[in-house]
């Protein structure tokens, strides 16, 4: 269901709370998801995600054991507006500014690299980038053993503007 998906990016946790149900100590409580989360979201706000994860079809307990119906939600060009993609991002941006402090060292992986190229490498640019998510979520899609969930995010930002040749001549002429 579109609206389905489309609610699933409108909070943070929600996709968080959708992978800790592998873990061998799942407990379906917002108190465990809470603690979890480094108590980041209030236990009833990770009863109310737990409640729409299962009644949306994302979850699904199996024999006593936790299942992900759909291991990829696959945010495309097209199959999301940019507005929610973007509202999306800047929740989990905003969180990780917010409690950077808060995570050991020891479990941080940061990494940012800043570099000039062609804007006519940009496209190939964004494939690769596509193509590392799409290399990681198949290395670990069937792992039987998870122990932790972590975010890992893939950002391509615009700081510089590439220059035309139609670009207006603004000097004074006299």
């Amino acid at each position: 269901n579109n609206k389905d998906n489309e609610k699933i990016l409108s909070e943070w946790h929600y996709l968080l709370i959708r992978e800790l149900v592998v873990l061998p100590d799942f407990e379906p409580t917002g108190e465990y998801i809470s603690e979890k989360l480094q108590k980041l979201i209030k236990p009833h706000e990770g009863e109310k995600a737990l409640r729409f994860l299962i009644e949306a079809g994302f979850l699904k307990e199996e024999s006593g054991r936790w299942k992900i119906l759909d291991p990829v939600l696959d945010t495309g060009d097209t199959i999301f507006t940019d507005e929610l993609i973007k509202k999306y991002h800047s929740q989990n941006l905003k969180i990780w500014s917010e409690n950077l402090n808060l995570w050991k060292s020891k479990g941080l992986e940061m990494g940012l690299l800043n570099l000039s190229l062609p804007a006519s490498k940009i496209p190939e640019l964004k494939e690769k980038m596509r193509n590392f998510q799409d290399h990681i979520l198949g290395w670990l899609q069937n792992e039987p053993a998870a122990h932790s969930v972590v975010q890992i995010g893939v950002y391509r930002i615009p700081h510089s503007v590439a220059e035309t040749s139609t670009r207006r001549d603004t000097r004074r002429r006299s």
